[in-house]
């Protein structure tokens, strides 16, 4: 079932019903910048491309590097960043006060159902979990020369610079955080971002959440694509070998549905196709075929 595409410019996601779009940034939707397990990743993870480069490190702490799923609240800061640009606000500061019901809120559609209902409940738990997440983006080390406006940024930073927690009754009440400068510009630059579905929030998958946001990078104002696996498992920074990558992607292409696409896998190529509910852009040029970029 193909979910609706959210109103960003929104204090909060259940609020939707202006013209504003969910939006992603296409720089984390190209090559996977986070862990795809929920199991503590120590190891490097390194893209090269080109003349460009993406590493990814963890912090001294063994906190381990960010995961696919903490990836949810730099959505959740994209958001509130647009939501004040929309506003005529500047957003040069970087910094975002929030709490946590407001983040859960956004991602969870059936907290939201709960809360009309009244019976929203936010377990000692969920706080905890919340702050886990927190301290992972804060401690994830980035290095990169990723251009922007136009500039080449040969750049290290991690993507929360500060964080902060206000507490009553040993409960975080308030939340501050200090965005990354990098990522506030690419927030800045419309072309930059990408709407998608609501429903990649309910995904569970690691590699199926990543390749849900390569799907909508790749596919974008085409109705299909087609790419080798061994292209897209580069890509992807799996942890497995690449016949288990393909393994897992074949029992992912079997289910027939990734949301807004459609999988297929034939031979070494993974085809992706816009099924119904997808936007096509006007421009449509057809299938495209990519080895490595």
């Amino acid at each position: 079932m193909t979910g609706k595409q959210l109103d960003i410019f929104t204090r909060w996601i259940s609020d939707v019903g202006g013209k504003g779009k969910t939006k992603s940034l296409q720089d984390m939707m190209s090559r996977n910048w986070f862990s795809l397990s929920k199991k503590k990743k120590l190891s490097v993870l390194e893209h090269r491309w080109k003349d460009s480069y993406v590493r990814v490190t963890a912090g001294g702490d063994n906190k381990g590097i960010a995961t696919i799923w903490d990836y949810d609240f730099l959505l959740f800061a994209i958001t509130q960043m647009r939501e004040r640009m929309s506003n005529g606000e500047n957003i040069n500061d970087c910094s975002l006060t929030f709490t946590v019901p407001d983040y859960l809120l956004f991602t969870n559609q059936s907290l939201r159902e709960k809360k009309r209902r009244k019976q929203a409940n936010i377990s000692g738990r969920q706080y905890k979990d919340f702050w886990s997440m927190m301290e992972r983006l804060h401690r994830t080390h980035i290095e990169t020369n990723i251009r922007a406006g136009g500039y080449t940024f040969n750049e290290q930073f991690v993507l929360l610079s500060s964080i902060a927690k206000k507490e009553l009754n040993k409960k975080i009440f308030e939340v501050k955080v200090n965005l990354a400068q990098w990522f506030v510009q690419r927030v800045q630059e419309e072309k930059q971002l990408l709407t998608f579905n609501e429903d990649f929030f309910n995904l569970t998958g690691g590699l199926e959440r990543w390749l849900f946001l390569y799907c909508r990078k790749s596919c974008g104002r085409s109705k299909e694509w087609k790419e080798s696996i061994k292209s897209i498992y580069e890509k992807s920074a799996s942890t497995d070998s690449l016949a288990g990558f393909k393994f897992k992607l074949n029992k992912i292409a079997k289910r027939g549905v990734l949301l807004n696409y459609s999988l297929m896998v034939e031979g070494d190529s993974l085809y992706i196709r816009q099924s119904h509910g997808s936007v096509v852009g006007k421009n449509s040029d057809g299938t495209k075929t990519i080895e490595h970029s």
